[in-house]
């Protein structure tokens, strides 16, 4: 699954930096995980 037809729906011909990694090892219950956004409505 990509994520580029979303980004493109609201980003049109911007291309931030994305980066995306998938590490089995942080699946667990005690792993705590920061998310940083910046959201922009209307």
């Amino acid at each position: 699954m990509s994520a580029t037809p979303i980004l493109s729906s609201f980003l049109g011909e911007s291309r931030p930096a994305v980066t995306g990694i998938g590490v089995a090892s942080l699946a667990s219950p005690e792993t705590l995980v920061e998310i940083e956004a910046i959201a922009s409505i209307g």
